[in-house]
C-alpha cells in the first residue's frame, strides 16, 4: 500500500468513527430534551392555579 492510500484510509476511518459519534450524540440528546419537555408538561398541568382579584368565575352566578 502507498503511503497516499493509508493516509485516505485513515481520514475516511476518522470521519466515519466522526459521524458515529456525533449519530450518538443526537440520539441521546434528543432521549433527554424529550424527558425534560415531558416534565414541564407535567409540571404545567399539576401547577398551582391563582383566584383573580377581578371577575373571579364563579360555578353560580352571584345575585345583585
Amino acid at each position: 500500500m502507498s503511503k497516499e492510500r493509508k493516509k485516505l484510509q485513515k481520514k475516511k476511518k476518522r470521519e466515519t468513527r466522526a459521524k458515529e459519534k456525533v449519530v450518538r450524540k443526537r440520539g441521546e440528546l434528543r432521549e433527554s430534551k424529550r424527558i425534560e419537555k415531558e416534565i414541564e408538561k407535567i409540571q404545567w398541568e399539576a401547577r398551582e392555579r391563582l383566584t383573580p382579584y377581578r371577575n373571579p368565575k364563579n360555578d353560580k352566578s352571584e345575585e345583585h
